[in-house]
């Protein structure tokens, strides 16, 4: 939302990137090259802490971006000890709102995109001003109180309300719930945290307008039950149990003796249906007992119907393989679990079309 013609990687943590040097230099990074005049953007203020410059798409007739010297990362990666880092910032911005010639701070926004609706990874305030001859996109770009768009006083205050875990204890002060949180309901809200880290600390618990929310081993989404070992046995078996319920209607077709081909259709509308549904998510990651458990589904229906059905594991690849007419780079793994999860599998399945 920096309105500059590059796109970096989400980032956590600067010091985990192996573009940026120990002097706090990315080298991918376009506002890097900017403070340290490899570009021929006009800086106007420049120092060993801060640098401003003019926003190369700008939605004011004064739009100007603060940015860190050195390389930080994103609104999201900060934590309490950068309040100062962003105090200096609005503070540089309205200095240069009086230089030129700027005096009405009231009709004035000072704001940052919120991942991963910024363009650029490094942190950097946009200057608006006036705000009150902002354009159209720009009034929807730079929107307060919007969930991509948060104000400089709004980053201050969830900031200091972090605790020393870095994890917010109430999410109800995140600007990404600042439009939602009239329409979350706590008592319909639960967590399910998902770490397989072999020493693990406990995280505070969460909190939505001073309401507890439930911590779960496992929720549904769109029939599919997401567990937080993420297997896939509870979305299998509730899928086996819902076919055998209709194999007995296939049972009965069978015995008013109609025709084998309607008997097929009956079993890819009504029951092959049901044993792939979301097949492209769990399938790589379900074990051989479970994949043998739907595969002796499709062999009674067989027997009922009286000709040869479509495995499992063919209509998962046929499903996967759809619509794609390119070669795929392969992700790199480093565990199974990651190894069987939808992309990787679905990518390697792909590349040997």
């Amino acid at each position: 939302m920096a309105a500059l013609d590059a796109t970096q990687p989400a980032q956590v943590d600067t010091t985990k990137n192996s573009n940026v040097s120990t002097e706090g230099y990315d080298r991918k990074c376009i506002f890097c090259k900017i403070v340290n005049k490899e570009m021929e953007t006009e800086l106007l203020h420049c120092d060993e802490e801060m640098s401003c410059f003019k926003d190369i798409r700008p939605g004011a007739p004064h739009h100007y971006l603060v940015v860190p010297t050195k390389h930080v990362g994103n609104c999201k990666s900060l934590s309490k000890e950068h309040v100062p880092l962003v105090q200096r910032m609005v503070e540089l911005g309205k200095e240069i709102l009086q230089k030129n010639n700027v005096t009405d701070l009231s009709d004035v926004r000072f704001g940052f995109h919120w991942p991963p609706f910024c363009s650029v990874t490094h942190l950097h305030l946009h200057i608006l001003a006036p705000a009150s001859q902002m354009g159209f996109m720009s009034r929807l770009v730079y929107r307060l109180n919007s969930y991509w768009f948060i104000t400089a006083d709004q980053l201050i205050e969830l900031l200091t309300s972090k605790e020393e875990t870095n994890i917010s204890p109430s999410i109800s002060t995140s600007p990404c719930f600042l439009t939602l949180r009239r329409i979350l309901n706590a008592q319909k809200t639960v967590e399910m945290i998902v770490d397989f880290r072999k020493v693990t600390a406990p995280l505070p618990p969460l909190a939505l307008m001073d309401s507890p929310i439930t911590i779960a081993d496992s929720f549904r989404f769109l029939g599919t039950t997401i567990t937080r070992d993420l297997k896939w046995e509870p979305t299998i078996s509730s899928l086996i149990k819902k076919a055998q319920q209709r194999m007995f209607f296939l049972w009965q077709l069978r015995k008013l003796k109609l025709p084998p081909r309607m008997l097929a259709q009956f079993y890819t509308a009504i029951i092959e249906s049901i044993l792939t549904s979301s097949i492209t998510v769990w399938y790589a990651g379900a074990t051989v007992r479970d994949r043998l458990r739907l595969q002796r589904v499709v062999r009674a229906a067989e027997k009922v119907i009286g000709c040869r059905l479509p495995s499992i594991q063919d209509l998962y690849i046929s499903r996967t393989r759809r619509r794609a007419g390119r070669r795929l780079r392969s992700i790199r793994t480093k565990t199974s679990r990651y190894m069987n999860s939808f992309f990787p599998s679905a990518i390697r399945l792909l590349n040997t079309k």
